[in-house]
């Protein structure tokens, strides 16, 4: 009688045991599809792959970048690229070393493709974008990147710290270089002084996963940080404000124009007018693809002033109205 607690125990820690390796079998039958896809994924080769004798820039000085005869169309399907409708038609205009300018058109009209050419997130059906006389094609894309800063429209905050997120985009010796002193003085520059919430613990305050303790606006200026603490020469914002009230998009703007003067260059995409006109030393208007006819350009006027564009191009002029924007000319 004395064996068969034992027993009884030894048959209970084998049955359990069991059990478990059925669950863990369980668990990887049920995630291993989602392996299996992500093993494919990591293993498509990138379309935009470096040249063998690509050149490598200097991240640390502004560059001429010229956008000549710039179209492209998005492949869809089976069907032949000539067959589809162009999002870019022959678009050409130059960003000067420290020139600010903002790219206007309706929704559609191409404003976001031509970011993301200059971004190289993929290269144009053709036409090409010159730095300093050499095509983008020809340049490694990390010391290409590495020079730029990017504010996208809708911010990606990682789930950790403010610090963290401010300082992702630099090296470990940058964020050893950087002080306290220098991230609180640009987050007072930008407005990302969220005051009550950084009480406690300042700089290392958990945002949350997709900064979900921070507000829309928040969340805007904690990216715009982290674009303007690398010091890029060309800066480019995709409507990077629009999730602010207009308080403190101006106290912004203000912070971005202090942060510009140093002879950055700037490339801002721009729905809302106002968030361009004061920023911003030159303005490119494009029509819509499909209003292009006889092979013309999409760039439908290119202007330094509202007041010229106005007298100038029918779209902006639509635009402006339409915003309730008073313009003299």
């Amino acid at each position: 009688i004395g064996l068969l607690y034992p027993l009884y125990s030894w048959s209970t820690r084998v049955s359990e045991n069991m059990w478990r390796l059925g669950d863990i079998e369980h668990k990887i039958n049920w995630n291993m599809p989602t392996i299996k896809l992500m093993i494919e994924a990591l293993q498509i080769k990138p379309s935009i792959v470096d040249k063998p004798n690509a050149r490598v820039i200097d991240h640390t000085v502004p560059h001429r970048i010229e956008f000549r005869n710039l179209s492209h169309t998005y492949p869809t399907g089976q069907r032949d690229i000539d067959e589809l409708p162009a999002s870019l038609k022959k678009v050409s205009f130059t960003i000067e070393k420290g020139e600010k300018v903002a790219i206007i058109g309706s929704s559609g009209a191409g404003k976001t493709t031509v970011m993301k050419k200059t971004l190289r997130f993929d290269d144009p059906t053709s036409g090409a974008i010159l730095v300093d006389g050499t095509d983008l094609r020809d340049i490694t894309q990390r010391s290409w990147r590495r020079g730029l800063g990017y504010i996208p429209q809708q911010p990606q905050i990682f789930d950790g710290t403010i610090r963290m997120n401010l300082t992702y985009g630099l090296s470990a010796r940058e964020r050893e270089l950087v002080t306290d002193a220098e991230l609180w003085e640009l987050m007072r520059l930008l407005q990302i002084d969220f005051k009550e919430r950084l009480a406690e613990k300042g700089l290392d305050t958990i945002v949350g996963k997709n900064g979900l303790k921070l507000s829309g606006g928040q969340a805007q200026r904690l990216m715009i940080g982290a674009a303007v603490i690398k010091k890029p020469w060309l800066l480019i914002i995709d409507e990077g404000t629009a999730s602010l009230d207009s308080s403190t998009e101006k106290e912004v703007q203000k912070g971005l124009a202090t942060v510009l003067a140093n002879g950055t260059s700037a490339l801002i995409v721009a729905h809302r007018l106002n968030t361009v006109r004061t920023l911003c030393t030159k303005f490119i208007v494009l029509k819509s693809a499909g209003e292009v006819v006889n092979g013309d350009s999409q760039v439908e006027a290119v202007g330094n002033s509202f007041e010229e564009l106005y007298r100038d191009s029918p779209t902006f002029r639509r635009l402006a109205d339409d915003q309730g924007l008073t313009i003299k000319v």
